[in-house]
């Protein structure tokens, strides 16, 4: 019996151990991580300024300026908070033209949970790099900015996934499974005091896109 108790406690502290180094590794990855993407590292590490902007010079040479991004805070942001983040990203100078809605991942409206946003943005002249570490930047204090999954950034290629980006922001999604939730995100919205969706097109930049062709059907969710 003192054997077993003694090899139970053994293994507890080994797993206590494991548990917290595992917790530093994911730690300091997400820091050297956030230092890479904001550049912080391309005076310590030769050449990687420059291999970054090759890659997304690259990717964007098969892209169109439009990029769709996702924010899903963490469980503990208030919608106030992410709200804020939102505006101030819409308010950043290069930012002119855009359209953003507010969900959430309830199908009952007892509880509106796992709250996000869905942007999609006209980027002009910005490159994808600084987009990209612009966003992270002022995104770091709500969400895991390391997650692709938690924040993430999709270069859209063409027009018509620019319409399909669209759509899917401002109207009905093609899974009838959605059509549920978006009666709670309606709910959801109300109860918060915002809009079906946001949008800004000073220029008629996203309107002559739109109005080019018939847009497609309605993106499914991703």
């Amino acid at each position: 019996m003192e054997e077993k108790i003694l090899t139970y406690s053994t293994e507890f502290y080994r797993a206590k151990e494991v548990g917290l180094r595992q917790c530093l590794i994911s730690f300091w990855k997400n820091y050297f991580l956030m230092k890479l993407n904001k550049g912080d590292l391309d005076e310590m590490i030769l050449g990687l300024e420059t291999i970054r902007n090759e890659i997304n010079t690259n990717e964007d040479l098969k892209k169109t300026d439009w990029t769709l991004i996702t924010i899903n805070p963490y469980l503990h942001t208030k919608m106030s908070e992410l709200k804020a983040v939102v505006e101030k990203i819409v308010s950043k100078k290069w930012i002119t033209t855009y359209a953003y809605t507010y969900e959430q991942r309830s199908e009952s409206n007892d509880e509106y949970k796992g709250f996000h946003c869905h942007l999609l943005l006209y980027r002009q002249e910005k490159s994808n790099s600084h987009l990209i570490r612009e966003i992270r930047n002022t995104c770091k204090n709500i969400c895991d900015i390391s997650n692709t999954h938690i924040l993430n950034f999709r270069n859209l290629k063409g027009e018509d996934d620019v319409k399909k980006a669209y759509n899917y922001i401002t109207g009905i999604k093609a899974d009838e499974n959605k059509h549920i939730k978006q009666m709670i995100d309606k709910e959801f919205r109300n109860y918060y005091y915002l809009r079906a969706y946001y949008e800004k097109d000073p220029k008629n930049i996203l309107s002559n896109l739109l109005n080019k062709t018939e847009c497609p059907t309605k993106e499914e969710d991703t």
